[in-house]
């Protein structure tokens, strides 16, 4: 099957390859190698901690607050953070009601930090949101919360033995292995499954339909 897709070779090297990352059935195997045959992730997979993100983000529309993604300064927080910016913005004024805040790379490195938390605050941030970042940052988690800052994590990073303190944590280490490879730039797009609306919604459980507009393959 996999001889299909490589035509300039035997594909014996691409079959190895793809059965060393996991996929071995004919069905995983076609969904990989056939975007017509792909099924995408489903947010529900990520179960309840998908829904209190996007009940917390719910709330912060509701409520007229400030809410402010927390990004990362290499290929997948770069795109992750510009995915979740265009959804998030469609639900949250730009500038205004939402912000974006990528650290400096040779002065703050990666991660939250204290200095950018302040000010993110100071701004009037109620909900920080990361992409590709947090799920180790307990420190600063904790120190957010003193500030009245609310987290939302989605990352792809390795756990800490105990969950942060957060509202959601949307980590893929976290579940099944069929959903562990997701990068960050999917998580975004997953928690952001929205459709345009007087209401933010997710489709129903068993749908795979796309939403007119997908933000963030929060997934």
């Amino acid at each position: 099957m996999v001889s299909e897709y490589v035509t300039d070779s035997h594909g014996r090297f691409a079959a190895q390859l793809l059965w060393q990352r996991g996929i071995r059935d004919r069905d995983r195997l076609a969904g990989f190698l056939n975007p017509e045959c792909y099924q995408p992730v489903s947010p529900f997979d990520f179960g309840q901690e998908m829904k209190w993100a996007v009940q917390r983000l719910l709330k912060a529309r509701e409520r007229g607050e400030k809410v402010a993604i927390w990004g990362d300064f290499d290929a997948d927080g770069i795109t992750a953070t510009s995915v979740l910016w265009d959804g998030l913005g469609q639900f949250f004024r730009q500038e205004e009601q939402l912000c974006y805040y990528i650290p400096n790379r040779l002065t703050e490195s990666h991660g939250l930090n204290h200095q950018g938390i302040e000010r993110l605050a100071a701004w009037g941030a109620k909900l920080i949101v990361t992409c590709d970042t947090g799920s180790t940052n307990l420190d600063e988690i904790e120190f957010a919360r003193h500030l009245g800052v609310e987290v939302v994590i989605t990352d792809h990073h390795t756990l800490p033995e105990d969950r942060p303190e957060v509202v959601s944590i949307i980590n893929p280490r976290y579940f099944a292995e069929t959903i562990r490879c997701i990068t960050s730039l999917g998580l975004p797009l997953l928690t952001s499954w929205w459709k345009p609306s007087t209401k933010l919604c997710l489709p129903s459980p068993n749908s795979r339909e796309k939403p007119c507009w997908i933000w963030w393959q929060l997934a």
